[in-house]
């Protein structure tokens, strides 16, 4: 049986212990999910309240505003879970 040189053996471990920079890209898409599902409904809140103060428009405007920031969130969570999906099912094919 060959000896493995030690030193060899933990380079070989440390490098496939740390992510690649797809992995880390992946990691942090997923991450950004959970703030895209919260700033929509914010902003179209927000979008909506300026609407109605400084144009005076009807009180129906904030909770349209935050209807389309909800569809907005979840519009932006959809298409970065199937990039999620491509990257990861163009990985496997590989």
């Amino acid at each position: 049986m060959k000896k493995s040189d030690p030193k060899k053996v933990a380079d070989r471990l440390r490098e496939s212990m740390l992510p690649t920079g797809s992995q880390v890209r992946q990691m942090g898409l997923a991450f950004a999910i959970p703030g895209m599902m919260l700033a929509g409904p914010l902003v179209g809140y927000g979008l909506g309240w300026l609407v109605d103060e400084y144009l005076g428009a009807p009180g129906w405007v904030r909770p349209i505003g935050l209807l389309l920031g909800f569809v907005a969130g979840i519009r932006e969570t959809v298409l970065a879970l199937k990039k999620l999906t491509a990257e990861q099912e163009k990985k496997s094919d590989e």
